[in-house]
């Protein structure tokens, strides 16, 4: 770090040299010879000696860093990503990349086997719906802990899903419960769309529901940060709806 105090400069000295007068000599006195002024010594030059801490102005990075002077750090934002710039093949290019989930109304055994894979979800979720207990033969709601998803999409849910709930809710599961973000409606599933003739999304096993009629703008940004466009921009508006595609 550059040195902030001006440099010293010696302080310089003026003697003096002249001597007193001489008063006339008086025939009645004897004469006084003046004594010269002794001129007083020079002053002591100060030279520039080390630095030291009492001399060196006290600056931010001196003082010790208080909770006060700490930035606070903020819950990372996603960006999300352009459309153009979208991982994901539009609707017509969707079986050249996915492949062909079924015929005729069917799913195809070979094409899940071949496709399909499990995601380990990185905070449990329950479905919408409820289903009867085996052991109590209630209606409840099952408890999800893995989803069936296309390989292809793999990755990039699962950063999603982590970046929900380490980013945004700095993971607080009850906090993100409170937003509705527990409540699965679904991922694999063979079936057309909700609105359209064509088949959905979900028989690909690159969708994913949420039950929520209003969706967190954060987790609609961290979505889109990954390509995936949301189902509250469709005509017939979707809120819990994701899907790894471009659209048309």
């Amino acid at each position: 770090m550059p040195d902030t105090n001006p440099p010293i400069d010696a302080e310089r000295t003026e003697l003096l040299a002249g001597l007193a007068g001489v008063a006339a000599p008086d025939a009645a006195t004897p004469a006084v010879v003046p004594v010269p002024e002794t001129p007083p010594p020079p002053a002591p030059v100060k030279t520039p000696g080390p630095e030291t801490k009492q001399d060196k102005p006290e600056t931010k990075k001196d003082k010790p860093e208080t909770k006060k002077d700490k930035p606070v750090a903020k819950a990372k934002k996603s960006k999300a990503t352009k459309l153009s710039d979208s991982p994901w093949p539009s609707y017509a290019d969707v079986p050249l990349r996915f492949g062909c989930p079924g015929r005729g109304g069917s799913a195809s055994p070979e094409w899940e086997g071949r496709c399909l894979t499990k995601l380990t979800l990185p905070f449990p979720m329950e479905t919408a719906w409820v289903e009867p207990d085996p052991h109590t033969r209630k209606m409840v709601p099952a408890v999800v802990k893995e989803i069936r998803v296309h390989r292809e999409v793999l990755s990039s849910l699962g950063r999603v899903l982590g970046f929900i709930l380490n980013d945004i809710y700095e993971g607080d599961i009850e906090a993100l419960k409170e937003d509705g973000l527990h409540l699965f409606n679904g991922a694999y599933g063979y079936r057309g769309m909700v609105a359209g003739k064509l088949i959905s999304m979900h028989a690909f096993g690159a969708a994913i529901d949420f039950a929520v009629e209003k969706m967190p703008a954060d987790v609609i940004e961290a979505f889109r940060a990954e390509g995936w466009i949301w189902g509250g921009d469709f005509s017939t508006p979707e809120p819990g709806h994701f899907e790894a595609t471009r659209g048309k």
